[in-house]
């Protein structure tokens, strides 16, 4: 958001610079391109002339267009058009707005859900005994790849330590600090899955499922429990959302730019005096090149 903020700042201060009046870089002016050619005597007489009433220039509608979509149009008396930009400039807007509050929304549900049925004493009470159920649980261990950052004494130390034969203490005194870290590797990784509240049902028998995923060259096992799938649920929800919310975004930018360009054709065609687009393309050479070409020069004039 913070690139998109900018170019929208950058659009907006060019189109004060091709509002300004005429002192504008983008008016198109007579004295330059009608003083060519002319003496020096006719050339302060048109210089002198003013600009005539009505006439309007495609690069402001362009830029007009670029920051904001539709004013172009507007701008260039196409009023129909102007509204259909920019409905689709608020419609982008509104659903910017939606999807990026649903998203945050569901991010307070993932990690209610984490809070309400996941815990550090399950996690380290059941841990070794689902490592011993075979191959397929040695994800699941204390001091694995992944770790948790807990409050031990009141200092802050990595969920490790909890693994060493040498640890003895209160699990319940033991708090585990619920970062955006926590609420990832909880619902991530096998290694946390024993600190669910439901691998074991009402009986004390195995709740929890393996499911076993095709990654190509090898088999994956996960290691799932009902709780553990809401939660992976929510989280899969929280991140649709804002997947959809980047997407409305990018489909602003998108409209900018087609209602910039759309802007400097209408004010082109409606133009009063419309002045001719002169374009060239050429290639740079230069002695220092292996082939001796430095590149390609490409210019537009109106």
């Amino acid at each position: 958001m913070r690139v998109s903020f900018s170019v929208f700042l950058l659009a907006l201060i060019l189109t004060s610079v091709a509002t300004a009046g005429e002192s504008s870089l983008l008016v198109h002016r007579h004295e330059v391109n009608r003083g060519v050619g002319k003496t020096q005597d006719q050339a302060q007489t048109d210089t002198s002339e003013s600009v005539p009433h009505g006439e309007i220039y495609p690069a402001r509608g362009l830029i007009l267009s670029l920051a904001i979509p539709g004013a172009g149009q507007w701008y260039a008396g196409e009023k129909t058009r102007s509204l259909v930009f920019a409905g689709l400039e608020v419609a982008g807007l509104v659903a910017w707005y939606r999807f990026r509050r649903k998203g945050e929304d569901k991010i307070t549900d993932y990690e209610r859900f984490a809070d309400e049925h996941w815990s550090l004493q399950s996690w380290v009470e059941w841990a070794g005994y689902l490592y011993a159920q075979g191959e397929e649980y040695h994800d699941v261990i204390i001091d694995g790849t992944h770790h948790l950052k807990i409050i031990l004494d009141g200092r802050l130390v990595s969920s490790d330590t909890l693994g060493s034969p040498d640890w003895q203490g209160d699990l319940e005194a033991l708090e585990v600090i619920r970062s955006s870290e926590f609420y990832e590797n909880v619902g991530k990784y096998d290694q946390f899955v024993s600190g669910w509240d439901d691998i074991f049902n009402q009986n004390g028998e195995q709740a929890w499922e393996l499911h076993y995923k095709d990654v190509g060259d090898t088999v994956e096992v996960i290691i799932l429990t009902k709780n553990k799938r809401r939660y992976l649920d929510l989280r899969k929800d929280s991140n649709r959302a804002f997947q959809i919310a980047g997407y409305a975004v990018s489909a602003m930018m998108l409209n900018h730019v087609v209602s910039a360009i759309d802007a400097f054709w209408v004010t082109r065609r409606r133009a009063v005096d419309s002045p001719r687009i002169n374009t060239s393309l050429r290639p740079l050479f230069t002695t220092k090149s292996k082939f001796g070409i430095a590149g390609i020069s490409v210019s537009i004039s109106w």
